[in-house]
Formats: C-alpha cells, sequence, structure tokens
C-alpha cells in the first residue's frame, strides 16, 4: 500500500481503539503511545483500518487478536446474537488491524459506540474453539 493511502485518526476511530486500551491490559501506555502516533488506511465501509507506525514503542512481541470489543446491534437478541464485533490485532508488538463485522455477516446498522462495548481478551466467544 501506498504511504499516501494512509491518514490521522479520526475522532470517532480515536475514542474506539482508547476504549479498547481500556481493558485490563498489562502496560497499556504503549498501547496509548502506538494509536498516538498511528496512521490508518479505512478497509472497508465499516470501520476496519490497516495501521501504519512509525517511532513508537513495542508491545512484546505479540501476534494476532488482543482485544475484541462486543456491541448489539438493532437485531442483537441478548445473550443469542448477532453481535457486533471490534478486534484489535497486533503483529510483531504493534497494532496492524481493526476488523469490524457482525457475526452473522448481515449489515452493521446501529453506530459504533464505545460506551456500549463489552470487552475482552483475544477472540469473541462466537470464534472461540469448543
Amino acid at each position: 500500500m501506498s504511504n499516501d493511502l494512509y491518514r490521522d485518526l479520526n475522532e470517532q476511530e480515536r475514542k474506539i481503539l482508547l476504549k479498547m486500551a481500556s481493558a485490563e491490559v498489562i502496560n497499556r501506555e504503549i498501547l496509548i503511545a502506538q494509536i498516538d502516533v498511528a496512521r490508518v488506511n479505512g478497509l472497508d465501509r465499516v470501520g476496519s483500518l490497516k495501521f501504519k507506525l512509525t517511532q513508537c514503542p513495542q508491545y512484546f512481541n505479540t501476534n494476532g487478536p488482543m482485544i475484541t470489543a462486543q456491541q448489539e446491534d438493532v437485531d442483537t437478541v441478548a445473550g443469542f446474537g448477532p453481535y457486533i464485533n471490534v478486534l484489535l490485532f497486533l503483529k510483531d508488538g504493534y497494532i496492524d488491524e481493526l476488523e469490524v463485522y457482525k457475526d452473522d455477516g448481515s449489515e452493521i446498522v446501529s453506530q459504533l459506540d464505545p460506551e456500549k462495548f463489552t470487552l475482552t481478551w483475544g477472540l469473541p466467544p462466537s470464534r472461540r474453539g469448543p
């Protein structure tokens, strides 16, 4: 990807990332430092992002989904879904991608609202193994 495709985070994206960093993760100040310098490229119309980071500290040498946020949509049945999922992925200890999708693949109707997020570590319950 060309560098000119990357832009600064907008206010809503920053709120989402800071909410996710508020999960009980150790050394969260490193994630916040990465958020502070992040440049992003939008991957889809629902809010998924690819990150480009420069001159920031590494969050250990971690790969994969680190934090998941879930939010109800207009058709969510509590405890059953489908839920909106927001996954924060790290690659080699750096924020790499924010993936946004709905459990059943249907269109997301509600706006993402970090105040409505339920935060967990790793993958959302619907993508974890038995």
